[in-house]
């Protein structure tokens, strides 16, 4: 049952093939990274958060030229950001949290409706 489950479901363990084997325990592994990856953005967001004075002004994209007294949101480890963050993962921010979220070269076609409903509701309309 566990080479199973590694195999996603597929092969019989009488014959099993060492290189779907070897495939499956690869993407199990990238499986397990990517969710590592995540818990430390989200832990050192909050981390980040913490410190922050609400109603937040972010800066999403920000790359290598951060707002002052903003937190500044990017992907790239290379970025001076703030936070490392994937908006395709939500926003790590409360609901009506932020006063303003701005972005210069951030928006492409590819962007999900997931990360837009996210920086709709991070906005505090009161603001």
């Amino acid at each position: 049952m566990r080479l199973r489950g590694i195999l996603g479901g597929k092969g019989n363990p009488s014959n099993l093939d060492p290189l779907s084997i070897l495939i499956g325990v690869g993407r199990r592994a990238e499986a397990l990274r990517a969710r590592r990856t995540k818990d430390k953005r989200f832990t050192n967001a909050r981390s980040r958060l913490k410190r922050a004075n609400f109603p937040l002004k972010v800066n999403v994209g920000c790359g290598n030229e951060p707002f002052k007294d903003w937190i500044n949101l990017d992907l790239s480890p290379e970025a001076r950001a703030d936070i490392l963050w994937d908006v395709t993962d939500g926003l790590p921010f409360p609901d009506d949290s932020c006063a303003f979220i701005y972005s210069d070269t951030f928006w492409s076609i590819s962007q999900s409706k997931k990360a837009c409903g996210s920086l709709q509701n991070a906005v505090d309309p009161c603001n």
